[in-house]
């Protein structure tokens, strides 16, 4: 690793720890500059651009790490998430699923597929998905829309 790629890695997540989102792109993007394709550093940045509603910018980046790491869950959560804020309710559904086959746990993924899965109206799965994920409120709040 080069001094340029530490310093400015660590500049970027100091600054995205502070919540200064367009200083922080600068600093990861310079990280890039002199290490081009940094997992670590694309995630943050992807991070910077999604905090900051910038979703178009934020989905090739997530979609590049998925592309890296297929079996890395947060990867297609994230990348989930941005289909969400974009609207784009299949692609998020399936990008939700394999995070949550990935990583089975009941968390994130089973809510926010729950969430997509309201979105696409198949109320069944995302009355089942809510459940998963201890939403129960959530998971009676679809199931009046099945009801």
């Amino acid at each position: 690793m080069s001094d340029t790629f530490e310093a400015e890695f660590a500049r970027g997540a100091e600054l995205l720890r502070k919540g200064l989102l367009a200083e922080a792109q600068q600093a990861l993007s310079a990280a890039l500059a002199a290490q081009p394709g940094d997992a670590k550093a694309l995630a943050l940045l992807g991070l910077t651009y999604f905090r900051s509603a910038q979703f178009v910018e934020a989905k090739p980046i997530y979609a590049a790490l998925v592309e890296r790491d297929p079996d890395d869950a947060s990867h297609h959560l994230n990348l989930g998430l941005v289909h969400l804020k974009l609207g784009e309710t299949e692609a998020a559904v399936g990008a939700l699923e394999q995070s949550r086959t990935l990583d089975p746990s009941p968390g994130r993924a089973s809510n926010y597929l729950g969430l997509a899965y309201a979105r696409a109206g198949r109320y069944g799965q995302a009355y089942q998905a809510f459940r998963a994920a201890g939403q129960n409120e959530l998971a009676e709040e679809v199931w009046s829309n099945l009801s």
